[in-house]
């Protein structure tokens, strides 16, 4: 049995635009918040149109896949938002892209201080 793990949102691109000859696609598509999802392979085997699918949640903390479609291209992430999202299994670019910003905020001085 195949074993998929849920690791990113889908986001719009240019390349999808242009696939779906389409230039107002990638605004429409981010307003419709429907991202779909891009999964990690955990155990390999065959998958057919038809197939009973099986749901099992994440055992650890979660965020939902519209809460990180939502703040991609944000630049004013919290520290805190981000450890959370790291807390996640994420597909491993997306986790360096998000320490890079969780070190960088972290190297900003405070607003309130």
């Amino acid at each position: 049995d195949v074993l998929l793990e849920v690791t990113s949102p889908r986001i719009p691109c240019a390349t999808l635009a242009t696939r779906m000859g389409d230039n107002k696609f990638v605004k429409r598509f981010t307003k419709a918040e429907r991202p779909g999802v891009y999964c990690r392979v955990l155990r390999e085997g065959a998958v057919a149109a038809g197939d009973a699918v099986d749901f099992t949640p994440y055992d650890g903390l979660r965020v939902l896949v519209l809460e990180l479609f939502r703040s991609f291209g944000k630049s004013d992430l919290s520290p805190a938002t981000i450890e959370r999202y790291l807390a996640v299994p994420l597909h491993k670019d997306e986790q360096a892209e998000l320490r890079k910003r969780l070190a960088a905020a972290k190297e900003r001085p405070r607003q309130d201080a």
